[in-house]
Order: C-alpha cells, then sequence, then structure tokens
C-alpha cells in the first residue's frame, strides 16, 4: 500500500490483522478514520457496533504498565521508549534506530520500520552478537483460557500479530528472531497487600499449578531453536498476505460484492454489512441462532439470504450428524434456532406452550426475591483474597415482590470503592435475602449469580468458618434454591422443561435485553447513562484507589453522581424481571 494515498499514515498490526481476515474491513476503518477518502462511501455512512474493546484495553493497559515496571527493576540496562513522551512515530523510529546502532540491547516499546509498516513490540531483547531478537508480548488473559483443549484456540489468535512483528523486525534490522514469548497474569495469584514481583517461568506451555504467590508468569512458545515459526502453514499463508499487504489498493474494492468470512461475528462493521448487502439486520441468514458461523457462510454461499428461505431440512440433518452423547444439547439448541425459523415461516408473532408456563409459575411461592449482581473483573487484582479475573460483586440489587408480581419492597447496596470490604458487602446481601425455605429466589441466568454467591462463600470460609457461621449457611442454602427466569424461554434439559414462551421478536436470543423489549415495549435502558454490565464495571473502576491515583481526575462530587447511575441500572435490571414475570403472569391468565 502506498504511503502517497495514506498521506504518510503508517500501517500497524491491527491494520494488517483486519487486511488479513477482511479486506472490506480494513477499508471501512480507513474510511472511519479518515485515512483515505471514497467515491461511494463516506464516513458518516458507515456504523459501527459498538464494542466494549476499549473497556478491555483499559485493564490490558494497566497491566502492560505493571509487567514493564517489573522489567525495569529487574532487568539490566533497558531502553524504556514510554520515557520520551512523542507520539510521533517518525520520532520513535529515529531514536529507535540511534539506540539499536548504538548496540543497546534491551528495549520496552520501541518502533520499527520497514516499507510503510511499522511495529511496537511490547518488549525486545537483543543479541548484537549473534544477531538475533527475542520478542515478548504483554497480554492480559491468564491460565485458564490455553489450558487444556482451548489452548490453541486462544493462544494461536495471536500469530498474525506475532508473524506480523517477526516479518517487520526481520526486516528492518537484517537479524533473526529467534523467540516469542508472553508475560501473563498468574491466575492463581491471591493478593495480599501488595502484589508480589515474582516471576513464574511457564516451560514448554505447561502453566504450573497450586502457584500462588507470584503475579507475574512467563509462557515460552512458537519458535523452535532454529527461529522457525512452529506452525509452517500458517507463517507461509501470512508471509504472502503480508506481500499483498504491501501492494493493496483499497479503493479499488468491488464493493457489489460482499464480503462475509468467519471473523464477521466479531467484527464492529458487521450489522453494516448486513444492511448494506441483505437488506435486513434482524432474519437475514446471519441472524439464525445457536449455528456457527460457518455454517451460515455455507448456506450463503449455497443462495439463502435470509432465514425463511432456509430449508426445514438442514435441522434435522444437524440432529442426524451428532452422537448419542451430545444428542440433549444440540437438542436445546436446535429447539431454540427451529422456533425462530417456524415463527418466521409461518408468520406468527408468539409461540405459547400454558402448561409449561403453568408448571414453572407454581413452582414460584411466598415472597419471590428478583436478584441481581453487578461485579467488576479486574486482571490486577485490588481486593484483598481475591485473584487476577476473578468477578469480584461490588453491587446488588433485589425487588422483593408477591406472587401476583406487586412490589414490596426494593434492597441494593454498591460498597464505596475507596473503603471496599467484601466482608461487609456480603453481611448486607445475606441479611437482605430474609432466608426461609418458603420463599423463591430467582435470577436471569442463574450460573452467573450462583457463581458469585459460591465466590462469596469460599471468600468467607477462607477468613473464618465459626465467625461467619450464619452468612456461610445461608449461601449454601441460596446456591441450590435459585430459580432461573430464562427456564420460561430456554428449554432445560436436566429439568426436563420445554419453552414455555417465545416471540418472533426475540431474533433467536434469549438474553434480557432482546426478551424485554418483546413483553414490554414501554420498557427501556435508553435514557440511562449506564447501557450495560461492561459499562457498569469500567464506571466502578475508574473510582477504585490504584487506578484512580494515577489519573488523579475524579472527585467526590464525581462518585455521588456516578453512583446514582450505577444504582439506576442495576435497579432497572431486577425491574425488567418483575416485568418479564408480570408479562408471563398475563399470559398464563394468572392475574
Amino acid at each position: 500500500m502506498s504511503e502517497k494515498l495514506l498521506e504518510n499514515n503508517f500501517f500497524t498490526k491491527s491494520y494488517f490483522a483486519d487486511f488479513f481476515h477482511c479486506e472490506l474491513k480494513l477499508l471501512l476503518k480507513l474510511i472511519k478514520n479518515n485515512l483515505i477518502k471514497h467515491q461511494e462511501l463516506l464516513k458518516d455512512d458507515i456504523n459501527v457496533d459498538k464494542s466494549n474493546d476499549s473497556i478491555l484495553a483499559d485493564e490490558g493497559i494497566c497491566f502492560d504498565s505493571f509487567v514493564k515496571d517489573f522489567l525495569l527493576s529487574n532487568k539490566k540496562n533497558i531502553i524504556d521508549f514510554r520515557k520520551f513522551k512523542t507520539k510521533n512515530y517518525q520520532e520513535k523510529i529515529l531514536l529507535t534506530n540511534f539506540y539499536f546502532k548504538s548496540q543497546k540491547n534491551n528495549f520496552i516499546n520501541p518502533v520499527f520500520k520497514y516499507k510503510n509498516f511499522i511495529t511496537e513490540p511490547d518488549y525486545i531483547e537483543v543479541s548484537h552478537q549473534n544477531k538475533t531478537i527475542k520478542i515478548f508480548e504483554i497480554k492480559s488473559f491468564s491460565f485458564d483460557e490455553y489450558d487444556g483443549k482451548s489452548k490453541k484456540n486462544n493462544i494461536w489468535k495471536y500469530q498474525i500479530d506475532l508473524l506480523f512483528q517477526k516479518f517487520v523486525l526481520e526486516n528492518a534490522t537484517k537479524y533473526k528472531v529467534i523467540y516469542f514469548g508472553f508475560y501473563l497474569p498468574n491466575k492463581e495469584y491471591i493478593f495480599k497487600n501488595k502484589l508480589s514481583k515474582n516471576l513464574v517461568s511457564l516451560i514448554d506451555k505447561i502453566p504450573l499449578k497450586g502457584k500462588n504467590n507470584e503475579f507475574i508468569s512467563l509462557f515460552n512458545g512458537y519458535l523452535n531453536n532454529d527461529g522457525i515459526f512452529l506452525n509452517k502453514s500458517s507463517e507461509k499463508k501470512i508471509n504472502e498476505k503480508l506481500y499483498l499487504f504491501d501492494d493493496f489498493k483499497p479503493q479499488n474494492l468491488d464493493l457489489n460484492k460482499p464480503y462475509f468470512c468467519n471473523h464477521c461475528s466479531n467484527c464492529n462493521f458487521f450489522s453494516f454489512c448486513q444492511k448494506r448487502y441483505l437488506n435486513d439486520d434482524k432474519e437475514n441468514i446471519f441472524k439464525l441462532s445457536k449455528f456457527k458461523i460457518k455454517d451460515k457462510l455455507l448456506w450463503f454461499n449455497s443462495g439463502y439470504r435470509y432465514i425463511k428461505d432456509v430449508p426445514e431440512k438442514i435441522f434435522e440433518k444437524n440432529n442426524q450428524k451428532k452422537t448419542e452423547k451430545t444428542i440433549n444439547k444440540i437438542d436445546k439448541r436446535v429447539n431454540i434456532a427451529f422456533l425462530q425459523y417456524k415463527l418466521i415461516v409461518d408468520n406468527i408473532k408468539e409461540y405459547i406452550d400454558l402448561n409449561v408456563l403453568e408448571n414453572i409459575l407454581n413452582q414460584y411461592q411466598n415472597k419471590i426475591f428478583m436478584i441481581d449482581f453487578e461485579t467488576i473483573n479486574l486482571v490486577v487484582p485490588q481486593f484483598k483474597s481475591t485473584k487476577p479475573h476473578e468477578q469480584v460483586p461490588f453491587l446488588y440489587s433485589i425487588h422483593v415482590i408477591d406472587k401476583n408480581g406487586n412490589i414490596i419492597v426494593h434492597k441494593t447496596h454498591i460498597e464505596d470503592p475507596k473503603n471496599f470490604s467484601l466482608t461487609n458487602f456480603i453481611k448486607k446481601f445475606v441479611d437482605s435475602l430474609e432466608f426461609s425455605n418458603d420463599n423463591t429466589y430467582v435470577a436471569y441466568w442463574k450460573s452467573f449469580e450462583q457463581g458469585i454467591c459460591n465466590f462469596m462463600l469460599k471468600y468467607l470460609k477462607s477468613k473464618s468458618k465459626n465467625k461467619y457461621e450464619k452468612e456461610i449457611n445461608i449461601l449454601k442454602n441460596i446456591i441450590d434454591k435459585f430459580f432461573d427466569l430464562i427456564d420460561f424461554f430456554h428449554p432445560n434439559i436436566q429439568k426436563k422443561t420445554k419453552i414455555g414462551y417465545f416471540a418472533r421478536d426475540f431474533y433467536g436470543k434469549t438474553s434480557i435485553k432482546y426478551v424485554l423489549p418483546s413483553v414490554n415495549k414501554n420498557f427501556s435502558y435508553k435514557n440511562l447513562n449506564i447501557q450495560n454490565g461492561m459499562e457498569a464495571m469500567n464506571t466502578y473502576r475508574k473510582f477504585l484507589p490504584y487506578y484512580n491515583d494515577v489519573k488523579k481526575s475524579l472527585t467526590s462530587e464525581d462518585w455521588v453522581k456516578h453512583k446514582n447511575d450505577l444504582l439506576k441500572y442495576c435497579e432497572l435490571d431486577t425491574l425488567a424481571m418483575v416485568e418479564i414475570y408480570i408479562f408471563l403472569l398475563k399470559i398464563a391468565k394468572k392475574i
């Protein structure tokens, strides 16, 4: 890609990753970022799906800074390019060249350029004598993301990033890249009073189990002793794409041709493409629930554009391919997708099974407690006795109602981020439950609430079983007593229950954000300052001392405002559960 076309803007690994997966995605991003102009597409014509990437990136940046500070304190003669403060890539490239030619060995965030490609590795170690380079990436994911069967899917997704860096570094320096490594948070690490700065070494991709006193871990891999990438076919394919990328002319892309691929479901421009090429972002083939994107692509390439076009036999065929061991799981999946399909094909608004509704509703007895937690998931743990990436609750909302859906009381509590006490939070929550075997405790997707209760249970046990005996016993009981509001819309294989209610405008989804507009069109989150759980987490995180001490930008007055935003959001979640319950009572003609 010519420098003239981009007016001296450089291309990083993220742009190459877009090109590698989908040329149209790169074009759309370039237009959206004002890097090129296009005669057919304008910047304002391109809608971008809302993403939580920036929220996740903030956590990554926090861990990234911690590791780099760790490296500075544990390794000698590091040139740290963060200290130069410049944001100009050309200046960074000149500085990098100067220190590299000065035979410096260790670099944090240097910038290397080859043609119009640039790369800014997190940390590298250079041997000028052997003309070799070791690349270290800092990633905020934990061990469980690459343990066992999932290891390949999660670790290897970074191969494009790594091979891009290898390509640029080797061509820019004429040295050989002989090693890739990852600095990661140790998910077994338990935070006490301050973070340990010891290092666990993970040799040959095998995590050390039972180690909980070191925060940072090193994961070795990707290159053999000769500096050859372990997956040769991937390296060949990526290198071929790199040479194509250099000559790519985005303005020559044929926009009449749809560019759907296996990565569409994770693309921020997916809705744009569905509207442009299918004139429909609600009931096109890609909105068929539960099936993998590769299945949908196969149908799309076979000429099926909309759910109504798909032959009914695809549901039967899918079941026939599966073994007895997985048949229940597939029945559950196909039931929802098939129901979505039938409502569209038969042009029916909703599906109702009164027997299922009545059987579930009859189990809701006495006082009914609608429960929801908001949690925070920190890479760098801040709360005593917690681990990296552990879901820690900071806010709950409980609407207590009678069997007819009348609200008796609303209970809520948010823990002060400056003086966070998990013990205090748990005691408040347990007291709000008014625990009785006659009461009904309800969540939406109960596995999450059960997981949080399990976390609180383990936390109290680690402190003192005797001191918190009452709280421990109540948490044990409530974990087993939880009802799941989603059972009305979702088959439950364990309980052998079928779907009681399903609407066409669920669009194949059963999350509360899809169900709620269908049952009450006037009930909306749109007027709230916080729209989802990730935004709630990020809002709360900003006020934790560790983060606010760095930015020093948030005051106690800010906390009062954002605290109210958080309380309103969580309250609306449980109020939405009440609305759904009342709707189902009306359908079943119980009120």
